[in-house]
């Protein structure tokens, strides 16, 4: 039988960055998937934040401005 893939000739561990060094295919591969996952399921989100934000003062503050320029004619 194979001996495990992290595992070298002593029986000992490889580092970590030897073995994602040995298995930098399978992460480059997973890159495009992971980009697609946080640009359209967790890209959307913001809007979300932006929509549920307290606007009520910005909205009263440009009625103010609006209504003194209505008013000033």
């Amino acid at each position: 039988m194979a001996k495990e893939h992290a595992m070298i000739e002593s029986g000992r561990r490889q580092s970590l960055g030897k073995r994602i060094w040995k298995n930098r295919w399978v992460y480059l591969f997973l890159l495009p998937g992971i980009a697609f996952v946080l640009l359209f399921c967790y890209g959307p989100m913001y809007g979300l934040v932006v929509a549920f934000k307290d606007s009520a003062r910005a909205f009263w503050a440009v009625r103010g401005r609006i209504r003194g320029i209505i008013t000033s004619r």
